[in-house]
């Protein structure tokens, strides 16, 4: 699990180790492998035009120079450090379509839906794997409007439970959940899975390369 999925538990500033690098990898060369990393950009980009976006653990923001379509986004990260270099990336690259706003997802209100909502990357580590976390978002976003949501599945070996008991006992569980059980709860809320995908994402705290499941979904 990385330093972001960490530090929320402890109360803590995600950003003190890493808000340098995560800024970085925003130069202004876009490669091809800054798009691959963020093909769920390029997922909402796909099927929508003229979209508001609520994006929920936002980071620096430099990604959102891919979506072009977007008329409004509003960016959401609970770490201030996070949100003070994000102003800074939305100025330099004059995304004049980004409202970064420091917060935590518990805590937003909005008198207005949005199009889509985005929580691919904190499931599990800034947000629950919880029933209430997904009808809240429903409620966010308008009736025929899409989300867009990312787990790591358990691993189904000894060696994998044996971690997970240990960082159960230590206070610091690993952000997993089945993708089915998980499935299902999208669809108790409301949630229809329109495309479903796998991608590695890097390394898990153990070493070990961790699988994403992402999952655009269409509020019925």
């Amino acid at each position: 699990m990385s330093r972001k999925g960490r530090a929320h538990a402890n109360g803590e500033d995600c950003a003190d180790d890493y808000v340098a690098s995560y800024a970085e990898s925003h130069r202004d060369d876009c490669s091809e492998s800054y798009r691959i990393d963020y093909i769920s950009s390029a997922l909402v980009e796909a099927v929508l035009r003229d979209y508001t976006m609520l994006f929920i653990g936002c980071g620096t923001c430099g990604f959102f120079r891919l979506s072009p379509n977007a008329r409004r986004i509003v960016a959401l990260d609970r770490s201030p450090k996070m949100i003070e270099k994000c102003r800074e990336i939305v100025e330099r690259f004059q995304l004049r379509n980004v409202e970064p706003r420091q917060g935590s997802f518990e805590e937003f209100r909005s008198e207005v839906t949005f199009d889509v909502i985005h929580s691919a990357g904190v499931h599990g580590s800034y947000l629950p794997h919880t029933e209430a976390s997904l009808a809240k978002m429903a409620a966010l976003v308008r009736q025929g409007g899409y989300g867009l949501f990312g787990i790591f599945p358990h691993r189904r070996s000894l060696k994998h439970l044996w971690r997970r008991i240990k960082s159960h006992l230590r206070g610091k569980p690993l952000t997993e959940i089945d993708p089915d059980r998980f499935e299902a709860m999208l669809s108790r809320q409301g949630w229809e899975v329109v495309c479903a995908l796998r991608r590695k994402s890097g390394r898990d705290r153990y070493g070990d390369t961790a699988t994403q499941h992402l999952y655009l979904c269409r509020r019925s």
